[in-house]
């Protein structure tokens, strides 16, 4: 995703309570070795004290990122896993929601 679609979508999606911690667009791209290169970073540190965390007491690797952190990275990426959630949160009178999975086997048959 481009910068400024990036900048816009965390804007909202702060707006909307689906984050707290809008994480810069250089960091949201960053590997998963590239990321202890964050630590001292304040919105890092930020992220941290959301989960009720901080550089003294992280887990043992791997543990899973933090909300807001995985929500950036998704987005910087293009996967529209994280335009979805911001979509549901932006739909304040939704009150049900069917979604019907494709049985897996009914894809095989369609598959050459």
């Amino acid at each position: 995703m481009f910068r400024q679609g990036y900048d816009k979508f965390t804007k909202a999606a702060k707006a909307a309570q689906v984050i707290d911690v809008v994480v810069p667009y250089e960091a949201a791209g960053a590997t998963a070795e590239e990321a202890a290169s964050h630590h001292n970073q304040k919105w890092f540190q930020d992220l941290l004290a959301i989960e009720g965390l901080s550089l003294d007491n992280l887990p043992e690797p791997p543990y899973d990122p933090p909300y807001d952190l995985l929500f950036c990275q998704t987005l910087r990426a293009g996967y529209e896993d994280a335009l979805v959630a911001l979509m549901l949160a932006l739909l304040p009178n939704l009150r049900i929601l069917q979604l019907h999975a494709f049985p897996t086997d009914a894809l095989e048959s369609l598959l050459p």
